[in-house]
């Protein structure tokens, strides 16, 4: 107990925090509003195509989004999500490894934030 108790003491004097605060802040940050992710049946079958390891990166996407928000996870820089152009305006698109992208669109209902994946394919050069 009193290693545990030590512990606690440089970990106070070293982040000038409390233990229960850098938890708090850490892994109870409060979602502005919470996300849905539903893919369309197109996106569904085209998931269900993918290797293994880009669907395994897709997933972590939609997790990602459900607890921390879009919000936050567009600001990684992995995932390169950017605005798309041209007859795509109002979309968007992540990349899940250099040749594969997912597009999805926003909807806005109230608490909710509807994040509706439309497709999943194989990006042109």
């Amino acid at each position: 107990m009193l290693f545990l108790a030590r512990l606690y003491e440089d970990f106070n004097r070293y982040f000038k925090t409390s233990v229960d605060e850098y938890v708090h802040l850490t892994y109870y940050q409060k979602v502005e509003r919470k996300c849905v992710v539903r893919a369309t049946k197109f996106a569904e079958k085209q998931i269900g195509k993918l290797p293994k390891h880009i669907a395994e990166t897709y997933f972590t996407w939609v997790r990602s989004v459900q607890f921390e928000g879009i919000r936050a996870v567009r600001k990684l820089p992995g995932y390169h999500d950017e605005p798309l152009k041209g007859s795509r305006t109002g979309q968007r698109s992540v990349r899940l490894s250099r040749s594969c992208r997912v597009i999805y669109e926003e909807t806005d209902s109230g608490d909710l934030l509807l994040i509706g994946v439309l497709e999943v394919n194989k990006h042109d050069y």
